[in-house]
């Protein structure tokens, strides 16, 4: 059963839609204009009933509700609430019976309305004043018409010398940025639209001389194979056309590069499978231990940890290692290098004496006496004695 207070909602509600609606009627009746060929004024008339049709279709729905709320608490109501329910039912009739009126009302003048803007453009219907129906004929001025001038755009924009000079110079400037197929391919893509718009632009591009042009700009290689091609063909200049050229560009470069393709994955398939046989490890040389810090990046006579004879000393005596091994070794460094200053001296010294002596006219030195001269200075150059320490 429902409750008295959602009752007197339902109630408050009824009653604020209904007076919204009047409020719209009585606006509709009072301040809009008369209905006539006025664009403005007819927009608003429509946009009017627009609004009273749905106040309406909400008050219907309200009223709805209201009306099954009350039967709900028919029971309960005495005879004075079930006259004020009756009286509700009755003034929301009567406002919604007004709008209706009111909406047919101004529908069929907004149809009049437009059937009088559809209507020939030289009469204009007149309502009639006298009672009598008919429509007085108004003829409408004529105006000149207004000479518009015909514009083809060719004297500014129809010149193709411009256009056909800056495609004949990109084509003159193409070349190819490697020698390589992914090269040449990019080369063609770059050629081909300008070929094409040329032809467009009635230019003849057939003829040897510009295939020999174009030719030029690829890899020899790729010319003879086009020229291997095309020569048992094209036996007149007329046969040289730019089009054929361009397929059989087309057709080379393709099967280069599937070759190319094919052969990479060749190579690729041979060093996977190569990686699975080691190669054997190098045989390097191997620097032998120092004999002071055990490292094998260097020698023991050029360790830094020990690096005085004095320190060197000490460690093998510590170890009671023998100290002739680092001595002999030691010397045999030295008289290596003081073999190497004495030879170069020698050599300095011969070259000496041999500017100093005098050589007579006709008179000529043996290779052995050019060998087996002794210096004046009369040193005894023993070598053992100079390598002895």
């Amino acid at each position: 059963m429902a409750d008295p207070m959602f009752l007197r909602s339902q109630k408050a509600l009824l009653t604020r839609y209904c007076n919204n609606l009047s409020r719209l009627l009585d606006k509709g009746e009072k301040e809009l204009h008369p209905i006539g060929t006025e664009f403005s004024a007819n927009n608003e008339t429509q946009a009017l009933l627009h609004e009273i049709d749905s106040t309406s279709q909400l008050i219907l729905d309200t009223l709805s509700a209201f009306i099954a709320t009350c039967d709900s608490l028919i029971d309960t109501l005495d005879e004075e609430q079930q006259k004020q329910v009756q009286q509700y039912i009755d003034s929301t009739h009567a406002v919604l019976d007004r709008a209706h009126c009111f909406a047919i009302h101004r529908d069929a003048a907004l149809r009049s309305a437009r059937e009088q803007m559809h209507a020939p453009s030289g009469t204009i219907p007149i309502a009639p004043t006298n009672g009598i129906g008919g429509a007085v004929q108004m003829t409408q001025p004529k105006l000149p018409a207004i000479p518009i001038p015909n514009f083809s755009g060719k004297k500014k924009y129809g010149d193709n010398t411009k256009l056909i000079a800056s495609l004949q110079t990109r084509f003159e400037n193409a070349r190819a940025e490697r020698s390589t197929i992914q090269g040449q391919r990019r080369l063609l893509k770059y050629i081909i639209p300008i070929i094409t718009q040329l032809g467009k632009l009635s230019i003849n591009l057939d003829g040897s001389y510009l295939a020999q042009k174009i030719l030029a700009k690829f890899t020899p290689a790729i010319q003879r194979q086009v020229l291997a091609c095309r020569l048992p063909k094209s036996t007149n200049d007329s046969d040289w056309r730019m089009q054929d050229i361009i397929n059989t560009l087309d057709d080379l470069i393709t099967t280069e590069e599937r070759i190319q393709e094919m052969v990479d994955k060749t190579v690729h398939h041979d060093t996977h499978s190569n990686l699975r046989d080691p190669p054997p490890p190098r045989l390097t040389h191997k620097i032998p231990l120092c004999m002071f810090c055990r490292s094998d990046k260097h020698k023991s006579s050029l360790c830094t940890q020990y690096s005085t004879i004095s320190a060197q000393r000490i460690f093998m005596q510590e170890r009671n290692l023998c100290l002739n091994d680092d001595a002999d070794k030691e010397n045999k460094r030295r008289k290596q290098n003081e073999d190497e200053q004495r030879t170069t001296s020698r050599n300095a010294d011969y070259i000496e004496s041999v500017d100093s002596l005098e050589i007579e006219e006709g008179e000529e030195i043996e290779p052995e006496e050019m060998l087996f001269m002794v210096d004046e200075s009369g040193e005894d150059d023993d070598p053992a004695e100079e390598g002895e320490i």
